[in-house]
């Protein structure tokens, strides 16, 4: 909107110069240029520079450590990943927690990549006593805990979120997050050159996170 108001702005001065006759024709042409640039261009400017403010928020960050026993995986993209997290389970199981807890939904998968209903249950994962992976399905949930992940959150044009957090579910509390944030280089103008953007068109805010520990295990320390 602010744009929107600097080029209406730029007009004006720009018909009032060549009414009064203050202005040459060069720097006509140069404010025209700048008013049709800004026009076209100027809301991704904007996110480029919202993206810079964005990146100073983004990184991970532990503000308390507690010991637990196993904690709730909650994922917030099943419309595009496996509705069976078996496999994410047991790769924090072996972590040195004795549970997971997961949610998995019961409706229809369709093939546009949705859920006909919003129905759900919930499964506790651990290891029997043979090692072999064990899945019970649970009335409800026993976690003091919860582990979200969420990724390609929309919060500005061209601009989305991933974002991960650890925090008691009986408090709210938040024990730790990791967050960055990816945005689609000047979208709008390789759109008038190519059909589709490359994928290398894309950046994040490149943050350093200890890539040896997930962040459920930085926050909540297997007992």
């Amino acid at each position: 909107m602010a744009l929107i108001f600097l080029a209406i702005f730029l007009s004006c001065i720009i018909i009032f110069a060549l009414i009064v006759g203050k202005l040459s024709k060069k720097w006509v042409g140069r404010l025209v240029f700048l008013v049709l640039f800004g026009f076209m261009f100027g809301h991704d400017i904007y996110s480029l520079v919202q993206f810079r403010y964005l990146c100073s928020s983004a990184g991970q960050y532990i503000y308390r450590k507690e010991k637990a026993d196993g904690f709730y995986y909650l994922r917030d993209d099943y419309a595009v990943t496996s509705l069976k997290p078996d496999g994410h389970a047991k790769s924090f199981l072996n972590q040195g927690y004795s549970y997971i807890e997961t949610k998995e939904f019961t409706g229809k998968w369709l093939a546009q990549g949705y859920l006909s209903s919003g129905d759900y249950v919930f499964y506790r994962f651990s290891y029997d006593e043979n090692g072999d992976l064990k899945k019970e399905l649970i009335p409800e949930l026993k976690s003091d805990y919860e582990y979200s992940h969420g990724v390609n959150i929309p919060v500005f044009k061209y601009i989305k979120k991933s974002e991960a957090y650890v925090k008691n579910r009986h408090t709210g509390e938040l024990l730790g997050v990791t967050r960055n944030f990816s945005v689609s280089l000047l979208s709008k103008l390789m759109s008038y050159f190519f059909t589709q953007v490359d994928a290398s068109m894309v950046t994040d805010c490149h943050i350093k996170i200890d890539i040896n520990k997930s962040l459920p295990e930085s926050a909540l320390i297997p007992n």
